[in-house]
C-alpha cells in the first residue's frame, strides 16, 4: 500500500517529468504526493509561489492530495532525512535536473540519497518537451531482472505495490551469459571441432536455462498467489544490461524494476554496472530498491 509519495523539484522543466508518473501512482493508490524543493538563494517567496503553481497544475488533471515542503539544509542530507521523518513508501525523481539535484541521479550524490532508506527510488527519464502535468500515466507492462540472489528479489514486492494498481503484467527475466561466447572460438579449430564445441556449449546453455526457468517460476507463483499476472523469460546474452534492455524494449515495458546489492549498493549499480547502464542508456522508468 503506498500513502506517501516524495518528489523531489529543483525547479527545473526536467525535475517536473517525475511528475506525471508519480501523481498516476498518487491518484490510484490514494497516496499524498509531496512535493519537495530544498530552499537555496534568498527568494523563499518565489520557491512557495513555484510549489504552489505546480500543485495547481497537477489538480488540472484530476483530485490528487498534495503537500509542498520546502527544506533548508544541503542536499543530499535535507532530502534523505525528509524521506525519512515522512515514512515515505516511494521517492519518484528525474534522472536529470539543475544544480545538485541533477547530480543526484547521475553522480556519487546518489549513493548518498539513497543510503540508509528503505524507500525504493523510481528515477524518470525526463523527455524532449516540457511535461505535461495532466497526463495520466499507467503501468501496463513491467519487467524485473533476477539473478537468483535475495537482493535482487528486494525489487518484486515495490513492483507489485506499483503494478498491481494498475493490473499490469510483469515479465520476470534472467539473462543467462552463453557458456561459450563465439569470440573465444580456438584460431585456426576444424570445422568439426568448432561444430563439437557449439554443440556441447548449447547442451550446457539449454540445461542453465532449465534451470533459470524453474527458477523464475517459483517467484512467478507467489507474486500469482498474490494476484499478479506474470511471464517468464530467459535471455541468452553476454551483456546483462542488453538482455535486460531488449527484453523491456519486446515487452514495450512502462517500468524496470530492479534490486541493489548493500546497503551502500546505488554506488556500485551507478559506477558502470547494470543499473547504470539501464538508466543511462534506457528509455524506461528503473524502480531501484535495496531493502533493509
Amino acid at each position: 500500500m503506498l500513502r506517501t509519495i516524495v518528489v523531489p523539484l529543483d525547479g527545473s522543466a526536467f525535475g517536473e517529468h517525475a511528475l506525471p508518473m508519480a501523481a498516476s501512482l498518487a491518484r490510484k493508490s490514494g497516496a499524498t504526493l509531496h512535493l519537495v524543493h530544498v530552499h537555496a538563494g534568498e527568494d523563499w517567496r518565489g520557491e512557495r509561489a513555484y510549489l504552489s503553481d505546480i500543485e495547481i497544475r497537477l489538480s488540472a488533471a484530476g483530485p490528487v492530495y498534495v503537500e509542498a515542503v520546502l527544506l533548508e539544509g544541503k542536499l543530499p542530507d535535507a532530502l534523505k532525512g525528509y524521506v525519512r521523518r515522512a515514512a515515505a513508501d516511494l521517492v519518484v525523481m528525474s534522472t536529470h535536473g539543475r544544480g545538485d539535484l541533477g547530480r543526484l541521479c547521475l553522480g556519487s550524490v546518489a549513493d548518498e540519497l539513497t543510503a540508509g532508506l528503505t524507500a525504493p527510488v523510481l528515477l524518470v527519464r525526463p523527455g524532449e518537451h516540457e511535461p505535461d502535468l495532466t497526463r495520466e500515466q499507467g503501468l501496463r507492462s513491467i519487467v524485473v531482472p533476477l539473478d537468483g540472489t535475495a537482493q535482487a528479489e528486494k525489487a518484486v514486492e515495490p513492483a507489485l505495490k506499483l503494478g498491481l494498481l494498475f493490473d499490469a503484467e510483469f515479465t520476470l527475466v534472467r539473462v543467462n551469459v552463453p557458456a561459450v561466447l563465439s569470440s573465444y572460438m580456438p584460431e585456426g579449430a576444424g570445422t568439426q571441432t568448432v561444430a563439437t564445441i557449439l554443440a556441447e556449449t548449447a547442451a550446457i546453455d539449454r540445461v542453465h536455462a532449465e534451470e533459470a526457468t524453474r527458477y523464475l517460476e517459483g517467484v512467478a507463483d507467489r507474486m500469482r498467489a498474490k494476484g499478479a499476472r506474470v511471464r517468464t523469460h530467459v535471455v541468452l546474452e553476454g551483456r546483462t544490461a542488453a538482455g535486460i534492455l531488449a527484453e523491456a524494449e519486446a515487452d514495450v515495458a512502462d517500468l524496470i524494476a530492479i534490486g541493489t546489492h548493500g546497503r551502500r549498493g546505488m554506488a556500485r549499480f551507478f559506477m558502470g554496472s547494470v543499473a547504470d547502464t539501464l538508466v543511462r542508456a534506457g528509455s524506461f522508468p528503473v524502480l531501484m530498491h535495496h531493502g533493509d
